[in-house]
């Protein structure tokens, strides 16, 4: 079931965030940014940046989203921003900017 609260989402996306496996071959699992469903992304941890640059769909909640990466002499950045779906529900705070996919 869909969160209806931010405390129902921090659970769920504690309990569906996911390290798995060994040395180079280690995986991470993220959950929906949105709606903190299981399996959102799923990437090996030295690709991650990589892979949280690119759209994914939530099989549950229909939102996509990605990262915009920002490197510059202060660090490196990141911003997930929502690409499609629904709007987020009124109690998700803060919302995450919303920007139209340019790939579509």
């Amino acid at each position: 079931m869909q969160p209806t609260n931010m405390d129902e989402y921090n659970q769920r996306f504690k309990d569906n965030m996911k390290i798995e496996g060994f040395g180079l071959d280690v995986t991470q699992v993220f959950p929906c940014p949105f709606c903190a469903a299981p399996d959102w992304m799923t990437t090996k941890i030295i690709e991650v940046e990589q892979e949280m640059q690119k759209e994914h769909t939530c099989s549950e909640c229909g939102r996509s989203a990605k990262s915009i990466v920002v490197r510059d002499d202060s660090g490196i950045r990141f911003n997930i921003v929502q690409t499609g779906g629904d709007d987020q529900p009124d109690w998700f705070e803060p919302k995450m900017q919303r920007i139209a996919n340019e790939s579509h």
